[in-house]
């Protein structure tokens, strides 16, 4: 699996990193402001058909010749594109101080078709719908703009999003997790605010017992897990069930853990069951991701330890990130000194997504949980089982907990 924050460079035409950075800490009508993030756009064909050079050979390639297509013009942003996303974005976020949520969604709707994928639109339609009190909806958003960004103070502002829907779906945990990572990536009043004391910890732990749900065939575990999605299509067979259970995961897993979905899906934990042809299913989401052009990886890890089964779940996301233009004419990382520059996009992955379980299969339930994003070096945050005792440490996390 990549390193968090790796980058491996395809470069695609059509992309365009403008404006300054609205942070979460800045006041606006409600909660907070509405929050900005980077962009991604492409065709899953493009991105396999495309050259990847090295992150380091990046400052000194040329975009003309970085283009893969071999026509230079087709690096650049084109103006049009240019004027449809800033004008989308403007009048996105007048319509969200003026509380015309509806309003705002169709002008950011506007912004991602200029510009589709661009996360700092996505993040913003996010925040509208938010307000507007279409949580579902808001949180799909929240989670393609995470996916779509590296730019720490960008996942900072998402974060704090994430924060807001959890608070409103009562999850305390999950939304305290939230801002902590949030308070992480970039300390802000309102992130601390919300903090108030509480841990610093980036991920979201749980010790409440949740039982699994017994299930026959593949089109059983598919309808336990449409009775949470219900905007899920039905399926008749068994054969449909385990094609659209088991089309994302890692090869050789589909017993272990499936996807459920389509653009946004969500991974879940099975487990035989008792009678031959008959699965447990956990409820508990592993995690959601966007099923974006630059691929990404998922692995699972499953063993037994003091007779529980401990399943630890890892992801990371493919994404586009921002090329942008040096003053020299060579292309390099967008950041806060050549922003005004794009002359592309790029594949790269995100932070790695990690959720660890402690399964007691003989009571049919899971004992404890958690999930957090992955950081780099000291960031990085671990979950484990073992001595009776569920630990996660690190990234401000110390959690040694008795089960």
């Amino acid at each position: 699996m990549p390193s968090a924050r790796s980058l491996l460079v395809a470069v695609f035409p059509g992309f365009l990193l403008l404006g300054a950075v609205v942070g979460c800490d800045k006041k606006a009508p409600d909660e907070t402001k509405p929050v900005p993030s980077a962009s991604a756009s492409g065709t899953a064909a493009a991105a396999k058909a495309l050259v990847e050079p090295s992150a380091s050979a990046l400052p000194k390639s040329n975009p003309a010749k970085a283009a893969a297509t071999g026509n230079p013009k087709e690096a650049k942003v084109a103006k049009t594109a240019q004027v449809a996303y800033a004008a989308g974005l403007k009048e996105g976020r007048t319509a969200t101080v003026a509380k015309k949520y509806d309003d705002a969604v169709a002008a950011f709707n506007k912004a991602i078709e200029a510009l589709p994928g661009d996360a700092r639109a996505l993040s913003e339609r996010g925040y509208a719908k938010y307000l507007a009190g279409k949580l579902d909806a808001a949180e799909v958003d929240f989670r393609q703009a995470e996916a779509a960004t590296k730019d720490a103070k960008l996942l900072a502002s998402i974060y704090f999003n994430h924060g807001l829907v959890a608070e409103k779906r009562s999850l305390p945990e999950a939304a305290r997790a939230a801002f902590a990572k949030s308070e992480q990536l970039r300390s802000t009043p309102a992130a601390s605010k919300k903090l108030a004391g509480a841990s610093a910890c980036g991920a979201a732990i749980s010790t409440e017992a949740s039982a699994l749900v017994e299930a026959t065939g593949y089109l059983g575990v598919y309808k336990v897990l449409q009775s949470s999605h219900s905007e899920a299509q039905a399926l008749a067979s068994e054969d449909e069930a385990k094609t659209a259970l088991c089309a994302r995961v890692p090869d050789g897993k589909c017993g272990e853990v499936v996807s459920f979905g389509d653009d946004m899906y969500d991974y879940f934990a099975i487990f035989p069951g008792e009678k031959p042809g008959t699965f447990l299913v956990s409820t508990l989401n592993l995690g959601s991701h966007y099923d974006m052009p630059c691929g990404g990886e998922e692995s699972i890890k499953t063993k037994v330890v003091d007779g529980k089964t401990v399943v630890t779940f890892s992801a990371t996301p493919g994404m586009r990130i921002p090329v942008c233009e040096a003053k020299d004419g060579s292309i390099e990382p967008c950041d806060e000194t050549n922003s005004d520059r794009p002359a592309s996009s790029a594949c790269g992955s995100s932070d790695e997504g990690v959720s660890v379980l402690v399964v007691d299969l003989a009571q049919k339930k899971v004992r404890a949980s958690a999930s957090f994003t992955q950081g780099d070096g000291a960031r990085a945050i671990k979950g484990d089982f073992a001595g009776g005792l569920f630990t996660v440490t690190g990234a401000g996390c110390d959690a040694k907990i008795k089960l």
